[in-house]
């Protein structure tokens, strides 16, 4: 499985467990990040953490990506030190980002 591959994976398990969470919190209200919910996402965590290690995003850029810049859709920048900030607009440039080094 190629690195962009696996963070699409990744991606599709965020979104799987976005809408399970939103069921979830419909039929029986409350907090799904709670007890099960948070094990759950703590789980899910540590997988990105995984494939982080695995692709050698030392600067845990896969993370940024996934939760800070949700999956791109924040349209969030970064700035490398001493140059413009860019976008990461897509897993492409997340794939580049992390691949750089």
């Amino acid at each position: 499985m190629t690195n962009k591959q696996k963070i699409e994976k990744l991606i599709k398990i965020k979104r799987d467990l976005e809408v399970y969470y939103d069921q979830i919190e419909e039929i029986f209200g409350g907090d799904s990040y709670t007890g099960v919910g948070n094990l759950t996402w703590q789980m899910f965590d540590l997988l990105v953490d995984s494939y982080s290690r695995e692709m050698g995003d030392e600067d845990k850029w896969i993370a940024w990506f996934i939760f800070d810049d949700n999956c791109g859709e924040n349209g969030l920048s970064y700035a490398p030190k001493g140059k413009k900030k860019k976008k990461v607009d897509n897993v492409d440039d997340l794939v580049k980002l992390i691949e750089k080094k």
